[in-house]
């Protein structure tokens, strides 16, 4: 079956109003977006379909799962200290992980063909992890030097999805700003954050300071903390933690217990 020029169009400009699409054209969605190269409202009318399939819809999930596998060995591949696999073998493990993935079902020739694409596409770095299709994190540029996993983004960038496992980064002097539906994060100079898990909305900071306004659970070396609502600045320097409640319910978690930081108190330091 061929691709409807709808899909087609949507892959590039975004749909027209009231466009719908078959499971075909889905399964040309869903390689787009796994590649990374599928823009907003294609997105939108992926994710209309897949309210409505639920063959689609598995198949996506299956997609993620292994582009989530072999974004993960990639990671391991390159944080090895003896540096990174020559390239050709890299790629012959890329596509014998995804060959795996595909075998423990059978299914057409065409989603093969996708999960074999996706992972040659995450030689890239790209890594999905999502267990349902929630609406994605999205990283905006708001000053200097701002990077989501190997993309940089710049003035002239709209957003770029932040995708589970992901790190967002800011350099010197930069600012960047991360919207997940009703969580809003600044990140100040000098920031790593990584999102965590989008279910339950967790991250983890790695170092520099955000502020977080909504609720979630940021990650760290020093212990966990929870906004249940309202805003608090998080900072890790070094080994430092200090946190802050600019109005809201926040709590310190560690293995020693659990501390609520209430609104008008000095920084909570954890050394």
């Amino acid at each position: 079956m061929s691709i409807s020029s709808e899909s087609e169009d949507a892959t590039r400009t975004g749909p027209r109003a009231g466009a719908e699409i078959g499971c075909a054209d889905s399964a040309r969605l869903t390689a787009a977006f796994v590649n990374g190269g599928l823009e907003r409202q294609a997105v939108r009318l992926l994710h209309s379909h897949l309210d409505t399939c639920e063959e689609c819809r598995t198949d996506y999930r299956v997609s993620l799962e292994a582009a989530g596998r072999l974004g993960a060995s990639l990671r391991e591949s390159k944080l090895a200290p003896e540096g990174r696999e020559d390239s050709t073998e890299r790629n012959k493990r890329i596509v014998a992980l995804a060959a795996a993935v595909g075998k423990r079902k059978k299914r057409p020739f065409a989603l093969r063909a996708l999960l074999l694409t996706a992972g040659m596409v995450f030689a890239a770095g790209w890594i999905a992890k999502m267990m349902d299709f929630p609406n994605p994190a999205e990283v905006f540029w708001v000053q200097g030097e701002v990077g989501v996993g190997e993309a940089t983004l710049g003035s002239e960038s709209e957003g770029e999805q932040l995708i589970a496992s992901n790190w967002c980064w800011t350099g010197a002097n930069s600012r960047a700003r991360v919207e997940v539906e009703d969580t809003v994060l600044d990140l100040e100079s000098g920031t790593q954050v990584q999102l965590e898990n989008r279910k339950k909305l967790k991250f983890r900071l790695r170092s520099g300071t955000l502020v977080a306004d909504g609720p979630c659970e940021v990650l760290t070396i020093k212990g966990v903390v929870r906004i249940h609502s309202g805003v608090a600045s998080i900072s890790l320097r070094g080994r430092q933690l200090v946190v802050e409640n600019r109005g809201g319910e926040v709590e310190y978690f560690s293995s020693m217990g659990s501390h609520p930081i209430l609104q008008g108190d000095p920084p909570f330091i954890v050394d």
